[in-house]
């Protein structure tokens, strides 16, 4: 709560190699359409050492101020750049002392009561969003989590659309049977994402996330299966081995969201519901990578979410899938395109405007 204009808080925090997207809305109020500032935080690229960034308020009023980190865990990925740099991990230590000078008062941030979870691989974690076509390899080679930005990503934007909570598990270069790339294990590693999304931080397997103890999960969105495909010079996954894979993961799912039933109003809501997504390319891509077609894996995909709805009848109006096209119709390829053939904010925008009404038909939400 603001009552004069100028008002600073500063937000303090370790972050090498991270960014953080730190928006500042006006609540309830009309001017949300019009204020929406926005600001990007970068941490050092080698010392992890302590950050103070100062927040600044423009004018009087009530915020509510969201704090994300928008670059994923393993900035180089998950493979060598990984073992010598270790992971980039956000220590969010706190909010300082306010300018009391104007007035400035800390309140209980709102609580959504709708909950996403997305499980995916670049698209999903927003590589390249914050890049163009002319960023140079060597750029988002060395400093790709400058580039990335899961905050701009049609998980994102699909949060917003809805009033929903988000909580992103995404890797570029990931995949289910096996990672992009994977002929030279050393880039991205062995693990693949069942290995990873029940982490509480990636990059250790220490600490295993206790989904008992989250709150309801309303939708998981599920994007793998581009890179089993993609970026392999012809050696992809028979169809019993990525069918068996996939229909495992969404078990593994169903499962794991299923026992996060320790809220008593639980029992209100409709069960946790799934939809796979597969495709989002654009038209040229194929002419940029001639091993890059993200929607050549679309009918292995539909084919093992039909194989499990068959496998468990019961569960089958739990679990969906959805086609975006690579034909131009969602993404064009043309304004809409990042760095190393990434969708930008315009791209991830398009798709996340394809899939809200199957999103309203799958949850019953309006937008």
């Amino acid at each position: 709560n603001v009552e004069k204009e100028g008002a600073t808080v500063p937000l303090i925090w370790y972050g090498v190699r991270s960014r953080l997207r730190v928006t500042i809305i006006p609540s309830g109020s009309s001017d949300e359409i019009v204020f929406h500032e926005v600001l990007v935080l970068e941490g050092p690229m080698l010392f992890n050492d302590r950050m103070t960034s100062i927040i600044t308020f423009p004018k009087a009023g009530r915020f509510t101020v969201t704090i994300r980190k928008i670059s994923s865990s393993a900035p180089f990925g998950p493979g060598i750049g990984d073992y010598f740099l270790g992971g980039s991990i956000v220590d969010f230590v706190g909010l300082g002392e306010p300018d009391n000078n104007n007035n400035l008062s800390i309140l209980k941030a709102p609580v959504r009561s709708r909950k996403i979870v997305a499980i995916g691989a670049s698209d999903t974690a927003g590589w390249c969003v914050d890049g163009n076509p002319s960023t140079s390899p060597i750029d988002f080679g060395t400093a790709g989590w400058l580039y990335e930005d899961c905050g701009l990503t049609y998980v994102a934007q699909l949060g917003e659309k809805f009033d929903a909570d988000i909580s992103v598990q995404a890797i570029s270069g990931i995949g289910l049977t096996q990672n992009a790339f994977a002929q030279i294990p050393w880039v991205l590693g062995n693990l693949t994402m069942p290995d990873y999304f029940n982490r509480t931080i990636q990059g250790t397997s220490k600490h295993q996330w206790n989904f008992g103890k989250e709150s309801h999960v309303d939708l998981v969105l599920v994007s793998l299966g581009g890179n089993d495909y993609n970026h392999q010079n012809g050696d992809i996954p028979s169809n019993v081995d990525f069918s068996s894979k996939y229909v495992s993961f969404l078990s593994s799912l169903i499962e794991v969201f299923d026992d996060n039933d320790d809220d008593p109003m639980n029992y209100l809501r409709s069960a946790t519901k799934i939809l796979c997504i597969c495709g989002m390319g654009d038209p040229h891509e194929v002419q940029r990578d001639p091993d890059n077609d993200r929607c050549s894996p679309c009918p292995h995909v539909e084919a093992s979410v039909e194989i499990f709805r068959k496998m468990y009848p019961k569960l089958a109006h739990r679990v969906h899938y959805k086609l975006v096209p690579c034909d131009g119709s969602v993404v064009k390829g043309t304004d809409d395109i990042g760095c190393n053939g990434h969708k930008n904010k315009l791209g991830q925008e398009r798709v996340s405007n394809f899939l809200a009404p199957t999103l309203s038909s799958i949850t019953g939400w309006n937008q």
